[in-house]
């Protein structure tokens, strides 16, 4: 479960390992109990077109965000979802 409003890392922030975490878990979950390995790399795929998608669209936000506060957020979650791209095609995830 991933909460949009952020009540779950509000304190803690959005990290590298906590979506790891979740990646993990959700592939797992699938392994287990939605199909085996088939599931499980449906899930992956998944998971990576929607990170890619909103890799795409924070990208050019994050350079063109005329606030820097809000820039700034926008450039740590671009560069946080570029590593975590990178980890999941490495299978490192």
């Amino acid at each position: 479960i991933i909460h949009l409003d952020g009540g779950a890392t509000r304190k803690a922030g959005l990290s590298a390992r906590v979506l790891g975490f979740n990646f993990a878990s959700a592939c797992y979950f699938a392994r287990q109990h939605l199909g085996g390995p088939r599931a499980e790399a449906q899930v992956r795929g998944q998971v990576r077109r929607w990170w890619r998608a909103l890799l795409f669209a924070l990208t050019p936000a994050a350079i063109f965000m005329p606030l820097p506060g809000p820039r700034a957020t926008l450039q740590r979650r671009a560069r946080l979802l570029r590593d975590l791209l990178r980890g999941v095609q490495a299978n490192a995830i």
